[in-house]
Formats: C-alpha cells, structure tokens, sequence
C-alpha cells in the first residue's frame, strides 16, 4: 500500500449523503466512491463539535480519555485565550505512521485545530491554516508530488459544509433554492453565532420558510464539497496512486436543523450531531459492502493502521 488518506468533512451528517438514503443527490462522488468500498451505516463521532472529535480521530481515545475537549476560552477584554491541550504523553496516529518510516502530513481549514492544540504531534508537515478547497487540494498535491517513492499518511480537513454556508448558485439551484433571494446569502459566522444563541435562549425563532432556505444552503454547501472530492480522486488516479491508497471518508461531527429545538452543533449529543459517514475505498476489496453494526470513529485510527500493515 502506497498511502492511506482521511478525508474529513467538516459538519457533514449522514442524513443529508445521498448514499445514506437522503432523497436529494447531495453526493455523487461519495456514492460512487461506497460502490467501491465499504459503508458503515450506523458510525458515530466521539463528540459533536470539532477538537474533541478529530482528537479521538487521531489518538484512539474517548474525549475523556486524551483530556482535549475544552473550547478556546477568552479573557475579558479578548487579549488572551486559552484552552486545554493533548496530553504530550499520549501517542498519536501521526506518529506511528512516522515511526514506521511514512510521510505524514495534515492540511486543514478549521482555527480550533491549530499547532497549540497538541495535534500536530508525528506529523512531518501540519498546516492548520490551509484555507478554502481549492488552495488546501493545491497544497496537500505539492506535498504529495515532493515525494511519490515513500508511503504517506494523509489527513484532509475541509471546512465548506460548516456555517455560513456558501454554495454556488447552480449548488442551490439544484435542490430547488436561489441563492440570490436566500434568507442567508450574507451571513457571516457571527450572524450564525448570534442566531444559534438566540434560538438557544428562546430569543428568536426560525420560520419554516426560512428553516427550509438554511437546510438548501447546508446542502449545495454539501454538493460543493462533494465536488471538490471528484477532484482529489482525479489527482489520484493520475499520480497512480489510486488503486493503491485507501481513501476513508468521514466528519467530525453534523448539524443540528431544529430537531430538538436549536440549531448548529455542539450543545448536545443527538443523532443529528453524531451520526456521521463513515465510507472507506480500500484497495484490492472487491464490490460493495454495507455494514449495519454500530461502529465508532475512536476505533478508526486502529483501522488505518491494520489496513497498512
């Protein structure tokens, strides 16, 4: 095996990936990627927010377990922050990949995964700032070309399917919407932040209509991603890489759309929150398989390791 890549979709439930049953084609190049390979139906996330999560996706402990669960805490006046950190004694994934002579490397668009997290820990390239699709593809394709000799182990973090939601028009469109009249079409993260809060309070309220145009804008969001994926297996295949990499599929956590009552992640531990895809194209595995056993992402660092031996 050449390369095993962790591909993580930020936000992304399991209810809206049109192979697990959403009436929508929100995910064609995942479908077609779970026709190749092997499809988890009931895999849930560590936590519903991000830090906790990837943490346990990178150490193979429970939040409770690796101590990294606390968001980035401010101090009056916004001139410090602080947060807890991953334990330097614990072992990461990154480092066992390292320690038996792998590449490694991480590009990722998300601020509460940067170096002074601990995450970064075995990873010969680590690049929390990666930005927007198209640049972090760019990146982690330079990375990738430097050195086609040795094997490498890749994460990916992409943050499209996080609020605020931006789709193209022709994304909206598709799942009957126009973005151009959409409720959201300008809101930023704080708008979002600011909403969530007051709903979460009994401040405000979300009319159908405009609970209807959020859930459109999740979705091209999701297509856009999706997209973006077709991409990388392109880049793959032409590098022949492909047929020699086991590609994994998977988000840190969802988001919740009213189901109980609020809206965005990391207030509860609902299904909407932490049930999430779980698709791995492995190599030489023939055909499609759906397994319907609950499965965790804590054990997936486990996984990645035993497929490359």
């Amino acid at each position: 095996m050449r390369g095993v890549l962790l591909i993580v979709i930020d936000c992304l439930r399991a209810d809206h990936v049109s192979c697990y049953g959403y009436d929508r084609a929100t995910t064609p190049t995942i479908d077609a990627l779970s026709e190749r390979g092997v499809l988890w139906e009931q895999a849930h996330a560590a936590s519903s927010w991000t830090k906790p999560s990837v943490a346990s996706l990178l150490t193979g402990l429970h939040p409770t377990g690796h101590g990294a669960f606390q968001g980035i805490k401010r101090s009056k006046g916004r001139t410090g922050a602080k947060t807890d950190i991953l334990r330097a004694s614990l072992p990461t994934l990154a480092e066992r990949f390292a320690e038996s002579g792998w590449r490694t490397g991480a590009f990722i668009n998300n601020a509460q995964l940067g170096e002074f997290t601990g995450l970064n820990r075995g990873f010969g390239t680590y690049v929390p700032t990666a930005g927007k699709a198209d640049r972090l593809i760019g990146i982690f394709l330079e990375w990738l070309e430097a050195d086609l000799k040795r094997p490498a182990f890749t994460y990916l973090h992409f943050l499209e399917a996080h609020w605020p939601y931006k789709p193209r028009r022709r994304h909206v469109a598709l799942f009957g919407g126009n973005r151009d009249t959409n409720y959201f079409k300008d809101f930023s993260a704080r708008d979002y932040g600011r909403l969530r809060r007051a709903i979460s309070h009994g401040e405000a309220d979300l009319p159908d209509e405009h609970l209807k145009q959020m859930i459109q804008m999740y979705d091209g969001a999701i297509r856009r991603i999706d997209g973006k994926l077709k991409i990388i297996l392109a880049m793959l295949t032409e590098l022949g890489l492909r047929e020699d990499t086991a590609i994994l599929v998977t988000a840190d956590h969802g988001d919740e759309f009213l189901e109980h009552g609020q809206i965005g992640h990391g207030q509860s531990l609902y299904n909407e929150l932490t049930h999430v895809p779980l698709i791995a194209h492995i190599p030489q595995h023939a055909g499609s398989e759906r397994r319907p056993d609950p499965v965790s992402l804590v054990d997936l660092p486990h996984t990645m390791l035993r497929l490359a031996g």
